[in-house]
């Protein structure tokens, strides 16, 4: 049951200007500690969801060159039959609605001039999730209630005390409120005393309250008439709307909800922020802010998202590359969101101990890697064959050292993710890592299959020399150095940079700047045929024309064809153009990229040598779409 959630049960009035300083301060914590929560559930979400057993097809629009072939991890379905697939379906579901709340959460806390800060966690190690860990950051330690104290804040597989741990984080404010032992330490009553910024906000409890808080200070009004909110909002704030944007053919998601502010007045976004904040406490634990009476138990319609939007924003392809109806996405979702995440995990009680999970020890075949035998047949002979795959998944599990290698590589990957997305709300030049967030779950999956267990995010890896040639395309070093790949180059990037002169992925850009780094196929279809001259996978000129993810899979092909112009770093201020380079729709990016380095060496007057053989954990990789 859904009730009106406030500390206080009038709003304050007619408080002294002289708190407008500190209440500004208080607030803007406030704001910061609600974007961490949010970004503090994507891992745990993400990471049990690819915890479940499972293989899928890479399949998209107009590419047929993988059918027959599968991956490692499970996809949302059109039509899901098993428990494993009930399961995901209902994960995703939660996992994208944390993407919104994620992106909400940054736009209310812009809104009011604090600046989102995306890589606080990142930069301390991602420490905050361990085998001791009993914290959910800013809300509550779990060994203070009577129902979760022995579970711990941890990544790990869809199993109970997982499935706990998530219904702790959802849970109703009333429900998790007679659940602390010692509720003193939690609740605190706006306005807050002794609090100036983020490390001296009291833990709040529930995520409930934590909202009602941040409600109450935005509400709050002083001697002049003024709130707190119009005090401080700026129409001018840089807003993100990933999910309601139009750009193209996009719908919007959520026609009927406010996902971030508008510049029609200061008004209208006061009444914003109260549906921004209600969004995100209707699909999470069922409260609405505002409402005076009990009210529908199901997700008010207006915070679900439409399913005609789905449908044309994420379609479903088959393994030829035609259109498949319906979309597996949009049924996922739609299928869930009439319930609030609280709802969602406690319904999965009655099966999580049936489910399927990948566990250690698995010895793969080539038949693991096969869906229809005579579609195979037809598969790119440029792609890693069934045999080959096996023998590296076989080759990996048997190693631990690959576990920190690939543990390193999802570090990696969620640093570009959460890099750019620390400029997401600074710049509006700066486009939301797509591909980067794919390539999480990519890595993610694999992790689990190869070795039965959660990645390790607290694994470190080092900065790149930025002044310094990494290698020219996943392992072609132009230094004589390793044939693999430096760990310090392991990311997912798009737009921060971290790409420069580290290779590419085969989303090719166009050389002469301005690109969407790491855009998907579509954008590339857009230059087809046309006299673009795209940035080589072998240098990648600067920032912004370069891949979205290093290591590379070997099962990487190109969906469309073009011209590469070939640069020679060497040192140079200004890189030397060595020539053109062609590539053609299902052309190996690894061979474009030898060829790309061949053509270097040889400017250089020094024998490319024999290429290299892909390495064990580029073949697992699943190519990216």
């Amino acid at each position: 049951m859904k009730k009106f959630l406030s500390t206080l049960k009038t709003p304050i009035t007619n408080r002294d200007l002289s708190n407008v300083p500190n209440d500004t301060a208080v607030v803007r914590a406030i704001a910061q500690a609600a974007l961490e929560v949010e970004l503090f559930t994507i891992p745990l979400y993400m990471v049990a969801m690819h915890s479940l057993q499972g293989m899928h097809e890479i399949n998209s629009n107009g590419v047929d060159y993988y059918q027959g072939r599968v991956w490692p991890g499970l996809a949302p379905s059109a039509s899901p039959q098993t428990d494993n697939q009930k399961a995901y379906n209902t994960l995703f579901s939660v996992f994208i609605e944390e993407m919104v709340h994620l992106q909400v959460a940054a736009n209310l806390a812009n809104g009011i001039g604090a600046i989102p800060v995306f890589t606080n966690f990142q930069n301390a190690g991602w420490k905050v999730y361990g085998p001791q860990n009993t914290v959910i950051p800013h809300i509550i330690d779990l060994a203070d209630t009577t129902a979760y104290a022995q579970i711990k804040v941890q990544l790990g597989p869809l199993d109970e005390d997982q499935l706990q741990l998530f219904l702790a984080i959802e849970e109703n404010h009333d429900l998790a409120k007679e659940k602390i032992i010692n509720p003193s330490k939690y609740f605190p009553t706006v306005p807050f005393n002794g609090v100036s910024g983020l490390d001296d906000l009291p833990m709040f409890g529930t995520i409930g309250w934590m909202y009602a808080c941040y409600w109450d200070y935005l509400s709050m009004s002083y001697t002049d008439g003024e709130t707190l909110f119009e005090k401080i909002f700026s129409e001018n704030a840089i807003q993100r709307d990933i999910f309601n944007g139009t750009e193209g053919t996009h719908q919007m998601e959520y026609p009927n909800a406010s996902l971030a502010f508008k510049p029609d007045g200061v008004a209208s976004n006061f009444a914003r922020a109260l549906d921004m904040i209600s969004a995100i406490t209707d699909q999470g634990e069922g409260s609405v802010l505002g409402a005076d009476e009990p009210i529908d138990t199901q997700v008010l319609s207006m915070y679900r998202a439409s399913p005609t939007a789905l449908a044309s924003d994420y379609p479903s392809y088959d393994s030829s590359g035609a259109l498949s109806c319906p979309s597996a996405d949009a049924t996922a979702r739609t299928s869930n969101d009439g319930s609030d995440h609280y709802e969602r995990f406690n319904s999965l009680g009655c099966t999580v101990s049936d489910l399927e999970l990948w566990t250690p020890g698995k010895t793969w075949c080539a038949e693991d890697f096969v869906i229809d035998t005579i579609e195979a047949q037809g598969a790119s002979g440029l792609i890693p064959s069934p045999d080959a795959m096996a023998a590296a998944f076989n080759q990996l599990s048997s190693d631990d050292t690959g576990y920190v290698t690939l543990s390193q590589a999802l570090v990696g990957a969620i640093s570009g993710v959460t890099t750019v997305l620390d400029q997401l709300w600074k710049d509006n030049q700066v486009q939301f890592p797509f591909p980067a967030m794919a390539g999480t779950g990519d890595r993610t999956s694999i992790c689990w299959a190869i070795y039965g267990r959660a990645p390790d995010l607290t694994q470190t890896i080092p900065t790149p020399d930025a002044g310094h040639l990494q290698h020219a395309c996943q392992g072609l070093s132009l230094d004589g150095g390793s044939l693999d790949p430096e760990v310090a180059t392991f990311h997912s990037c798009r737009g921060s940079n971290q790409c420069k002169t580290q290779g590419g992925c085969g989303f090719v850009q166009p050389s002469s700047g301005g690109g969407q780094c790491g855009a998907s196929q579509a954008l590339m279809r857009r230059f087809q045929d046309d006299d673009t001259s795209y940035s080589a996978p072998a240098d990648n000129k600067c920032s912004t024309l370069g891949g979205c993810a290093v290591p590379i899979s070997a099962s990487q092909l190109y969906p469309s064809s073009g011209t590469m112009s070939v640069y020679d770093f060497d040192g140079q201020d200004d890189p030397i153009l060595v020539g053109p380079l062609p590539f053609q729709t299902g052309d190996s990016v690894y061979d474009t990229a030898w060829n790309a380095f061949t053509m270097i060496m040889e400017h250089r007057g020094q024998p490319p040598g024999d290429k290299p053989a892909p390495s064990n954990l580029r073949i697992a990789l699943p190519p990216s779409t």
